[in-house]
Parts: C-alpha cells; sequence; structure tokens
C-alpha cells in the first residue's frame, strides 16, 4: 500500500483547504534527519509544499536544502500520507533520499520564528519521543502522530 489516510473515525473527508507537501526521509547509522522546531519542540521529517508547475521530487530536493543545507538525490518514493483536519485535507508524499552535497539553508519566516534546525536523531529516540505525544492533541501531535506512523511502515520495509 502506497498511501496511509489519517481521518478521525466521525469525520466526512470533507475539505475546503487543501495542502501539498514532498519531504524527504535521510537515514544514516541509524540515525534519521529531522527538522527540530525548539520553540515548541516538534520534530518534522524536512519538507514542504509543492510550488505551482514544480514536480514532487524537485519539491522534495528544494525544501530538504532550504530546511537542512543538504543537497539530496531522491532514490525513491516511498508513501503518500493524507490527514483530514477540521475542514483541511494535507497530503505529504514521502521520499527516501541520500545526501550528496551542501548547500545553504534557506528557512521561511515560520522556521526562523519556531527555531527549526536540522537535527540528527536517533530513530529509536525519535519514535519513543513521538509516543510521549500520543495522548496529548495540538499541533504538535498531529505531526508526531503523522510522521509516527511513516517511519513504522519505513521500519517495517527496512529493517
Amino acid at each position: 500500500m502506497k498511501e496511509i489516510i489519517i481521518c478521525a473515525p466521525d469525520h466526512e473527508k470533507k475539505f475546503s483547504y487543501s495542502r501539498e507537501t514532498c519531504r524527504g526521509i535521510i537515514i544514516k547509522d541509524n540515525e534519521i534527519l529531522m527538522s527540530h522546531e525548539k520553540v515548541v519542540d516538534c520534530w518534522t521529517l524536512p519538507g514542504g509544499g509543492v510550488e505551482d508547475g514544480e514536480s514532487r521530487e524537485i519539491c522534495c530536493a528544494r525544501e530538504v536544502l532550504e530546511e537542512t543545507g543538504f543537497i539530496v538525490e531522491i532514490k525513491e518514493f516511498f508513501k503518500t500520507v493524507t490527514e483530514y483536519y477540521d475542514n483541511a485535507r494535507y497530503t505529504h508524499h514521502y521520499y527516501l533520499c541520500d545526501i550528496v552535497g551542501e548547500g545553504e539553508r534557506n528557512p521561511t519566516p515560520y522556521e526562523i520564528q519556531v527555531d527549526a534546525q536540522p537535527e540528527w536523531i536517533n530513530i529509536d529516540k525519535l519514535m519513543k519521543r513521538f509516543e510521549q505525544d500520543f495522548d496529548k492533541t495540538g499541533e504538535n501531535h498531529r505531526v508526531h502522530l503523522r510522521d509516527h506512523t511513516l517511519l513504522t511502515e519505513y521500519l517495517k520495509r527496512y529493517n
């Protein structure tokens, strides 16, 4: 299955707002490259919104560079996660990537505001960190649930 859907049981999957993003999965020596929003203590796989006329692969590489400063090569498409919250649908496309060089970060105003920094973290430690938020609500919970769900699938496939 190439798609994971996250939706409350009573949600009708109706939405008036939609956003499409691409994200990179970069793992080396059992550590994963994440964007850590330090002010709000949110961990997310690096990525962001697809721009008009941009392919998903180009979006993923551009967003990883902007958030982490690493130039990546897209190895393969992994999965899509679609989330439904309130009247919104968020579609995230995940790609397995390898680092092939270094460039310059170009954080957005939001990323500057939350002090988003690229950080390598042990994947087992990250998964436990995500699980600490499962009984909570809010944006961190949503992001951590999404990336935990995706990484669980990754670990099933590649471990």
